[in-house]
């Protein structure tokens, strides 16, 4: 289980790094214009280029200017390049809209599941039911991350009984793994 946890955290800490340099790559190299013409505006003066350069570390060279950011990230002084304002205190503000739609999502999706839960159970064996229990069952099999093997089943290619069989072995497999057992040679 250690091991488990371990591969895990360091497998987490590799897309994390990957993602923040291809954060970096895309806002400061991929754009063909100077990040520094491009806050100081249309109308921006060399001088002014130059002071943006020296303030924001762009003359640095890339690892300077990635490991400067990741230091403004941590330390939580990282600005945003367009309002100049400081990025925690704008997710901070971001909070109540995104609590708002989690709960509202969570509204529409307990309605939708109640509807046609009683639906199903109402006409048990018809269509719906059947439609309803397989798109169930095929979230059911999925892992709840989005990563992981998916050649073990190719949606809406299995019969109900398929399925089910399906997913009680792989249940069966996760609460009683199979024990792996080991010969013994005893010296007579």
């Amino acid at each position: 289980m250690a091991r488990f946890i371990v591969r895990r955290l360091v497998g987490m800490i590799a897309v994390l790094f990957a993602v923040s340099v291809i954060v970096f790559l895309v806002f400061n190299v991929i754009p063909s214009s100077d990040p520094a013409q491009r806050m100081a505006g249309k109308a921006a003066t060399p001088t002014l280029i130059e002071s943006i350069n020296e303030e924001w570390g762009f003359d640095d060279s890339l690892p300077q200017q990635y490991v400067k950011m990741m230091e403004n990230i941590f330390t939580g002084d990282l600005i945003s390049y367009e309002g100049r304002e400081n990025v925690n205190e704008r997710i901070v503000e971001g909070i109540p809209a995104t609590f708002s739609l989690c709960l509202g999502a969570a509204v529409i999706w307990m309605f939708f599941g109640i509807l046609f839960g009683y639906l199903s159970a109402v006409r048990a064996g018809g269509r719906l039911d059947q439609v309803t229990g397989l798109a169930v069952q095929d979230r059911l099999r999925e892992p709840a991350h989005p990563v992981g093997d998916r050649r073990h089943v190719q949606p809406g290619r299995l019969q109900r009984h398929q399925a089910q069989r399906l997913l009680s072995r792989r249940a069966d497999h996760h609460v009683h793994p199979p024990v792996q057992r080991r010969h013994v040679v005893q010296k007579t």
